[in-house]
């Protein structure tokens, strides 16, 4: 693989300096000081310099100082500087290296570049060897640290060691990098600081004097084609390690860094004499920083810098979450009383914690509480809604979105409205862009079909930046930590919230028990409940569903039946809900909702009143949204579910949402298919919308047909008893079976209940044999009273105690069930047969 970059071939070489000794001098490879090969030494006197990894040495015993170039220079003669540094000095050393380049020509611009890197490099070495170790001025600002270079040295001491290098004076002249008409970086009377790039390559220099107070504090070296202050931060080589794991500290000036970097923060740096700007946040992201704390000085003109890149900057990419470290004063109005940025705060401090205790806020917590009385609600979403848009995750919007809505008053939909329609926008100028890209390939392999090669590298080129600015490539470590920082703030706010993860069931309490405790079962599960034809599986999902719509008042049930009518559906939820409003009242049947002028009319006013009860309650859930009924009538695919439950979503963002789907294997989707390859795709979509709208869905799903039933013997439903089981079992979360042994049995039946006229009714044993939520893996039990096709729970050691009762009386001939009543056997049933007279 060949090198073809200028400034790449110049960074490896300097990091070769000690391969260029070993095969020039034949020094030892862990050697750490050597002969001088610049006099006559004959003690080793020379030391590779720790502070430079190494790409320097410097003799102790002649003060000569260089890299790699400059020991070429000596070693082989050749040119140190000039145009022919590039044509034969950077060629040579990579031959000798072994180093594969293929650099062509350089352009004149790459010329200059190099060049400047070279000067900026000398410079920073020279001026590090001559710089005494402990400046009383650093000492004295508590500036004094290991992390960034801080110089001060002679600027005729300075020139000349330059010379010596092989600078021309012109060069140096022309650079302005020492100098200019009206400023000098460089001197005793003046500390400077190496601005380095995120690679520790030196590209600048920020100067302070230390004597003279009348001019600017600090003064940056002019702008070349290595160094913009738009795009420079002192500090970056430093903290960038560091910042992808805790975050950076962004600061103005400095001697704040210098301060934060004597404590041991060195996530942190500084920016160069201009304000925070988008190609910054550009080039943290680009490092894969996720997180800023933005920190300007704690004045008037440092909240306005603050507002400005929250409100300006931020908006121009997502993946970057910002913070603002707040003042140690508790307001602006004792500003007087505190220091006025982190230099002056941490001055006499002698402990990180002074400052990484100060309190911080999100960007969005920072803007809301600079929201004034006078601002419009309006105006303030208006302010807010660039930056939830700017999150990648959605589950952090929503989070956002509840917030605002709160604060402002504005309905959520509203917000999450402008929210989608600046996403929109940023998704539409992607495609304009991608189609402008791709009509200027298509022209250009017009123009010049013989360099169709290079036209496709160009094109893949722009392609590849399109998508990184509007990161359509990939889910990459922004987007994934801005989702799990959402996620823990759903569960925080969980904790304040013990029902935010599971359905309240004040009914059923048994079964919201058995889901609770583990994972979150309200958002992203995925339930199948199982069963024969005519078991009671239906009726045991819409218990479900009404219990949690009467219970809970932050959730909303959706129920979709592939099979029935909404006239078939709507007496079962009636005498559902009639039936947990008032377990101990009145009996309200199928019959007496259906045709009330023939079941209903002859009772008495009880009945009239529980029908009316039953009518309102219905009526108050429906217009409360609260239930939704969708029926066959409505489309029986999965689409016209899916259809709904986003509106729903959309319309209520924070509530939970409960779907009840009847039944799985009577969608109408994916028919062209085979009947195993169908029912995957219709599990797996399933599996897809609870997740992505955040609900939990129940549905139920039929046996195999013609399954071998022994009535005789007592056998409970296992997976493989699913339908299609293979495309079915290994996507729900949760998948349980109802069991109703009075339909399987008959009259071999010995789990059931008996009414007051001794009638056998349905027990039904709702058996977990997967959950992947709370582990429970046991039988929950319910009495299926068939005239209300309603539900009752029992406690199943209650059951367990009456069913074998049953079976000893049976077993000892006291008691006998026809399948539909039980039979008391009179003693004479046993008696010996009368023996005929012969």
């Amino acid at each position: 693989m060949y090198i073809t970059n200028l400034e790449e071939v110049v960074h490896v070489l300097r990091s070769r300096l000690k391969d260029y000794l070993i095969l020039k001098k034949n020094i030892r490879t862990n050697a750490r000081k050597i002969k001088c090969f610049v006099h006559n030494d004959n003690d080793p006197s020379m030391y590779f310099n720790p502070k430079t990894n190494d790409e320097t040495v410097k003799c102790f015993s002649c003060n000569w100082s260089g890299d790699i170039f400059a020991a070429a220079g000596v070693l082989d003669n050749l040119p140190t500087g000039g145009p022919e540094w590039v044509t034969q000095t950077v060629p040579a050393l990579c031959e000798m290296l072994e180093i594969p380049i293929k650099l062509g020509e350089p352009t004149q611009a790459d010329k200059e570049k190099a060049q400047i890197y070279r000067l900026t490099q000398d410079i920073a070495d020279i001026s590090i060897g001559a710089t005494e170790d402990d400046l009383p001025y650093l000492v004295e600002r508590g500036w004094k640290q290991d992390e960034i270079d801080i110089v001060s040295v002679d600027e005729d001491v300075l020139i000349s060691k330059l010379v010596e290098r092989g600078w021309e004076s012109t060069d140096l002249n022309r650079s302005l990098m020492i100098r200019t008409k009206y400023n000098s970086y460089f001197g005793t009377d003046k500390i400077t600081f190496v601005i380095r790039d995120y690679r520790g390559r030196p590209v600048g220099f920020i100067s302070r004097s230390i004597t003279d107070t009348s001019h600017s504090k600090y003064i940056n070296t002019p702008e070349t084609p290595i160094y913009e202050k738009s795009k420079a931060l002192l500090g970056i080589d430093i903290a960038v390690s560091s910042a992808k794991k805790h975050g950076l500290y962004i600061v103005e000036g400095p001697g704040d860094l210098a301060q934060l970097y004597r404590l041991g923060i060195t996530n942190a740096v500084a920016i160069c004499g201009t304000a925070f700007t988008e190609q910054h946040l550009l080039l943290v992201k680009s490092l894969g920083i996720r997180k800023i704390f933005l920190n300007f000085d704690w004045d008037n003109a440092g909240f306005l810098a603050t507002q400005r890149v929250l409100e300006n900057v931020l908006k121009a990419t997502n993946g970057v979450a910002a913070h603002v470290v707040l003042p140690p004063s508790e307001s602006f109005d004792d500003y007087n009383k505190y220091p006025k940025d982190p230099d002056e705060y941490l001055s006499t401090s002698k402990d990180s914690k002074d400052y990484t205790s100060l309190k911080i806020h999100t960007a969005f917590e920072w803007q809301l509480a600079q929201a004034s009385e006078n601002d419009s609600p309006d105006v303030i979403c208006n302010r807010m809604i660039p930056s939830i848009a700017s999150e990648e995750a959605a589950v952090k919007r929503e989070l956002l979105i509840k917030t605002l809505s709160v604060f402002t008053g504005i309905s959520h939909q509203a917000i999450a409205n402008d929210v989608n329609s600046v996403r929109n926008d940023k998704y539409s100028e992607r495609v304009e862009k991608l189609k402008v890209s791709a009509e200027q390939y298509l022209s250009s392999v017009n123009e010049d079909p013989d360099n169709i090669t290079a036209h496709v590298a160009n094109h893949e080129s722009s392609i590849e930046k399109i998508e990184k600015e509007y990161k359509r490539n990939s889910v990459g470590v922004n987007y994934q930590l801005s989702r799990y920082e959402a996620i823990q703030e759903t569960r925080r706010d969980a904790d304040q919230d013990g029902a935010s993860s599971t359905f309240v069931m004040n009914y059923f309490p048994a079964f919201q028990e058995a889901l609770s405790g583990g994972m979150n079962w309200a958002s992203g599960c995925l339930m199948y409940v199982g069963g024969r034809a005519n078991s009671g599986k239906t009726a045991t999902c819409i218990a479900i569903g009404c219990d949690i719509a009467m219970s809970d008042p932050n959730a909303m049930v959706l129920l979709h039946s592939t099979d029935d009518s909404y006239e078939q559906i709507e007496p079962r939820i009636k005498t559902n809900i009639y039936q947990m409003a008032h377990p101990t009242g009145k009996e309200l049947s199928i019959g007496m909702v259906v045709q009330p002028h023939l079941y209903l009319h002859p009772l008495d006013e009880e009945y009239h009143a529980a029908y009316e009860e039953a009518d309102n309650i219905f009526k108050e859930l429906i217009s409360d949204e609260k239930i939704v009924i969708i029926d066959a009538e409505d489309g029986s695919t999965l689409s016209v579910l899916e259809r709904n439950l986003r509106y729903y979503r959309q319309r209520y963002p924070s509530r939970k949402i409960m779907l009840i789907c009847d039944n799985t294997h009577n969608y109408m989707d994916f028919t062209n298919m085979d009947q195993s390859t169908r029912m995957t795709m219709i599990s797996n979509s399933q599996k897809t919308m609870v997740a992505k709208y955040h609900a939990c869905m129940i549905a139920t799903a039929e046996y195999r047909k013609n399954m071998p039933m022994d009535s005789s013997k007592f056998k409970l439903p296992i997976d493989d008893d699913l339908a299609d089981a293979r495309a079915l079992m290994y996507r729900p979360n949760i998948i349980i079976h109802v069991y109703n042994d009075v339909h399987d049995r008959k009259e071999h039946a010995e789990i059931f209940w008996t009414d007051e006229d001794g009638k056998i009714n349905p027990r039904l044993l709702l058996n977990f044999t997967k959950n992947k939520i709370s582990g429970f893996k046991d039988k929950l039990v319910l009495d299926l009273d068939p005239k209300r096709v309603s539900l009752k729970p029992k406690q199943a050691r209650t059951a367990l105690l009456e069913a074998e009762s049953y079976r000893d009386q049976k077993s000892e001939g006291l008691i006998k069930s026809d399948g539909t009543s039980l039979l008391y056997i009179k003693a004479n049933e046993y008696s010996a047969p009368e023996v005929p007279e012969l």
